[in-house]
């Protein structure tokens, strides 16, 4: 089943007015392809939209709304996301998931490294799962801004931290949304001037000291 597929219309909503019906599928918004909820909400925000939606038998039609700027459509789909929230493929030697005690409930153990839930819910994210798609798609709608834990500046070592044969893609990734200019958050790996962190594999003071040199001469 398509998760664009609209579950409820809110009443008196622009979407009500203009006689999208609880079934459909939404497809595109003013020709744009709608994959989940950030093309939702970037192509929807606009005051005149032109949807397309695909009922149950399959046909194809077009609706034409028209709403204050910004103002919600009245849709409401099966999953806040319209999607599947991706999952994190690190398996990082910290990862205090990992380390939780078994018999919990099931939810506290799904890792989420979701760029969407990192624009809309403020979640961090690594960076390592992001296709190339997702890389561009972020750029050119300037999802902003971006949570992004980092960790370590060198790639190998970045690597050897998440044990993920993509860690070491971060800065380059990172310099591709500030040309696009994309605000971003992340928290310090630790203080300049706190002890090295220690772990199993190593110190990473001089990373550290490294990592916030970077960010200061890149964004302040």
């Amino acid at each position: 089943m398509s998760l664009t597929k609209i579950k409820s219309v809110d009443a008196h909503s622009p979407a009500q007015r203009a006689g999208v019906r609880p079934g459909e599928t939404l497809t595109h918004i003013n020709g744009r392809p709608i994959v989940d909820v950030l093309d939702y909400k970037f192509f929807a925000y606009d005051p005149r939209l032109e949807l397309t939606l695909v009922g149950g038998d399959g046909r194809s039609r077009t609706l034409r709304v028209r709403k204050a700027e910004g103002e919600e459509l009245g849709l409401n789909f099966e999953t806040y996301l319209m999607d599947k929230a991706r999952s994190c493929a690190n398996r990082c030697i910290f990862c205090f998931v990992d380390q939780m005690p078994p018999g919990m409930r099931e939810t506290l153990y799904f890792k989420d490294d979701d760029a969407r839930l990192s624009f809309l819910m403020g979640n961090y994210i690594t960076l390592t799962n992001l296709s190339e798609r997702e890389i561009a798609r972020i750029a050119e709608l300037r999802i902003s801004p971006i949570n992004i834990s980092v960790h370590a500046t060198d790639p190998a070592l970045r690597e050897a931290m998440l044990k993920h044969r993509r860690a070491g893609e971060c800065l380059a990734i990172m310099e591709r949304f500030a040309a696009a200019g994309i605000t971003r958050s992340w928290p310090a790996p630790a203080s300049t001037t706190a002890p090295p962190w220690t772990a199993p594999c190593g110190s990473w003071g001089h990373s550290t000291r490294r990592w916030a040199a970077w960010r200061w001469c890149r964004w302040g």
